[in-house]
């Protein structure tokens, strides 16, 4: 009794999967990076809460790219990036609130100038400022240093 269940619980599921591909037209349709967005900032350009306001994800590849650590030798990192890696969710007024492994820890954030993200990501770890820009919908965020952290929008779909 119990295989015949699981068995129809997963051919329902993959059921939904498969039509959750499809725009009703019968032709599959791909999934958007960044949850659609294609942004893209120019240096001097005013950053906005309404073009942060959301959750975020680290991008691995991207941020190895960034870097110049890209091709096959950075794979592993990318993907211990992706699964491992910190997570944002921007609230209006300035709320921040960093990815735990159970649910999250409050901070702050707000933008100083025209492109400039002030984090305070609370308990022990210092405030860091990075220069932002965005570029085909991804977050580029510069360290002091010059090295980049690129985040992607709704990644794992909002959670």
């Amino acid at each position: 009794m119990n295989t015949r269940i699981t068995l129809i619980a997963c051919s329902t599921a993959l059921s939904t999967i498969l039509l959750a591909g499809c725009d009703g037209s019968n032709t599959p349709s791909a999934l958007k990076d960044n949850d659609g967005s294609t942004l893209t900032t120019r240096d001097g350009r005013q950053i906005t809460e309404d073009m942060l306001v959301g959750k975020w994800d680290l991008d691995g590849e991207r941020t190895n790219t960034a870097n110049g650590h890209s091709g096959v030798v950075a794979i592993p990192s990318d993907v211990v990036k992706d699964v491992l890696g910190k997570g944002w969710r921007f609230e209006r007024g300035g709320v921040l609130r960093t990815d735990q492994v159970v649910g999250s820890k409050p901070g702050t954030w707000r933008i100083e100038g025209a492109n400039t993200l002030a984090i305070d990501e609370g308990g022990d770890r210092s405030p860091k400022s990075y220069k932002m820009s965005f570029r085909d919908g991804f977050l580029y965020l510069q360290r002091t240093d010059g090295s980049y952290i690129v985040f992607e929008k709704d990644k794992f779909f909002g959670f």
